[in-house]
C-alpha cells in the first residue's frame, strides 16, 4: 500500500512538474532543450533524481507518520 501510495503521489508531482515546465515556456528556450543526446540524457538524469527525491520524501513522512500512530498486529488503532 505504501508503495502505490508512493507511486501516485511521484506521478502526481510529475504531472505538476511537467505543466509548470511547459506553460511557463521553458520548454522551447533552445538552452535548456537541445537536439543532442547528451543534453536529452542529463534532462532524463534530473528527472530521475527529482523523482527519487520525492519518493524518498514520501516514505520518510510515511514512516514519521506510521510512529505517531499507534500499530498492534499489523492495524492501525
Amino acid at each position: 500500500m505504501r508503495i502505490l501510495i508512493c507511486y501516485i503521489a511521484v506521478s502526481f508531482f510529475w504531472i505538476d512538474l511537467n505543466f509548470v515546465f511547459f506553460s511557463s515556456g521553458l520548454a522551447m528556450n533552445p538552452e535548456v532543450f537541445r537536439d543532442t543526446p547528451l543534453s536529452n540524457a542529463m534532462i532524463y538524469a534530473g528527472i530521475l533524481l527529482l523523482d527519487l527525491l520525492v519518493a524518498f520524501f514520501i516514505f520518510w513522512v510515511m514512516r514519521a507518520l506510521r510512529s505517531v500512530v499507534q500499530v498492534k498486529e499489523g492495524k492501525p488503532e
